[in-house]
């Protein structure tokens, strides 16, 4: 799928007032990173406000292949 439908795709589902509430799992060292990370989701239309964020605070290896998740809640 290219970038423009899949950035649409994410608009259309965000914009759906079935959405079930996100879980998001967010990455970063300092406060600034996260707050930057869910700002970012929340701008490209992939997260709400309303959505539930969290930080494990588990270090990730260099070949982690997610750096943010998703999960329904």
């Amino acid at each position: 799928m290219n970038r423009s439908i899949d950035t649409r795709l994410k608009k259309l589902e965000a914009a759906d007032p079935s959405r079930a509430a996100q879980l998001f799992i967010i990455a970063g060292t300092t406060e600034a990173e996260r707050q930057s990370q869910i700002d970012g989701l929340i701008r490209s239309g992939e997260a709400k406000e309303t959505d539930s964020f969290i930080i494990t605070g588990v270090p990730r290896s260099a070949d982690r292949r997610f750096a943010a998740g998703r999960s329904p809640i």
